[in-house]
């Protein structure tokens, strides 16, 4: 399994460059940092892993080997996880240390938000990797996401501005600020605890679902 996460983190090599890059950048250009990490970074990773696995035709390489294919795509899982850990907590610093550099004011991460958004993304990587593996597609899957993605965009918008209160004109970088009340207001009961638990178990049935699947085709 060692050599498999290894292999997924070099391919991701040039996406973790582009995510140095564009989380500063977003601060700078005051981007909602939800949007960034969630939209412009994770739905990228993801479509860019596995449009380059099926471009190379990597799977079908990586089945031909002396491996268990539970092990293939569990490593799959452990190699998103580790991106998406250190994609938030690189966000998080750099989001403490520009907010004494930056001469205006930014939204910066507290621990409600970390775990918010390795919760959320822990659901969106359990929904998305399933759809690539049974379909055995890029382009079908890729489809769905994107119209997923803007139809979960729209009703998130006016869910937030309902909560906001900008009735009469909306500022759409200060929505940010408001996903953790909408958290609140959706998950009255211990909020920070159920979303990483819902994370979890969706990330593990993910995986059961994914490696069944897995283990009944040639290739993804």
């Amino acid at each position: 399994m060692k050599s498999l996460l290894i292999r997924d983190l070099i391919l991701s090599k040039g996406l973790i460059t582009y995510t140095l890059i564009l989380i500063p950048l977003g601060y700078i250009l005051s981007l909602p940092p939800f949007m960034i990490s969630l939209a412009f970074i994770l739905q990228v990773i993801i479509l860019s892993i596995f449009f380059l696995d099926h471009r190379a035709g990597i799977n079908s390489f990586v089945t031909s080997l002396p491996l268990k294919r539970k092990t293939i795509m569990i490593s799959r899982y452990i190699s998103f996880a580790i991106v998406w850990i250190f994609t938030v907590l690189y966000q998080f610093a750099v989001g403490q240390l520009l907010e004494n550099l930056i001469p205006y004011a930014i939204y910066t991460f507290g621990w409600k938000e970390i775990v918010v958004l390795l919760s959320l993304g822990l659901l969106i990587i359990a929904i998305y990797i399933p759809l690539f593996v049974v379909t055995r597609s890029f382009v079908i899957p890729s489809t769905l996401i994107l119209v997923c993605f803007f139809i979960t965009f729209l009703i998130s918008i006016d869910a937030l501005v309902t909560v906001s209160g900008m009735t009469t004109s909306l500022i759409f970088n200060d929505l940010d600020q408001w996903i953790i009340p909408l958290i609140e207001e959706k998950i009255v009961v211990y909020p920070y605890l159920v979303l990483p638990i819902l994370g979890l178990i969706f990330y593990g049935l993910s995986i059961a679902i994914t490696t069944k699947a897995f283990q009944t085709k040639s290739s993804i």
